[in-house]
């Protein structure tokens, strides 16, 4: 029964590693920051900062200049992660969250999962253009 398991975690994984392979076009067995970068979503030069912080979460090698993260230790701390809570329907969100806030109170954006790098940029430079000309406005 045990044996079955593995041989199920073990197939699931090996799925898992081909997939990411053939996903991020990883020819041998390690990503380099380029396909790290395309696979987490973020950029090449934040994994860079994140690694000379010591703060990086996943295992990485240095192999002279070039940072290279081992494909299975991509995927298992892919498996690792905690998966995202299900979304509540609104018959289900607490009383007290049905409060409209006060209208003087102003709330920070805050980023959406589905917005790009690129569309959080033009937000957040049009709500800081926009308090720029309210602040001018005023005065």
């Amino acid at each position: 029964m045990e044996r079955m398991r593995l041989e199920e975690t073990e197939g699931a994984f090996a799925e898992q590693r081909a997939h990411a392979a053939d996903r991020f076009e990883i020819a041998g067995d390690f990503m380099r920051v380029a396909q790290l970068a395309k696979a987490l979503g973020i950029s090449a030069n934040s994994i860079r900062a994140q690694i000379r912080r010591g703060v990086f979460p996943i295992p990485h090698r240095h192999l002279g200049d070039i940072v290279v993260v081992k494909l299975d230790d991509y995927v298992e701390w892919l498996g690792a992660k905690p998966k995202p809570k299900k979304a509540m329907r609104a018959e289900e969100v607490p009383e007290r969250c049905s409060e409209p806030a006060p209208s003087t109170v102003q709330r920070p954006s805050t980023t959406s999962l589905a917005e790009t790098p690129k569309q959080v940029a033009e937000r957040m430079k049009r709500e800081v253009l926009a308090a720029m000309a309210a602040r001018a406005a005023k005065h």
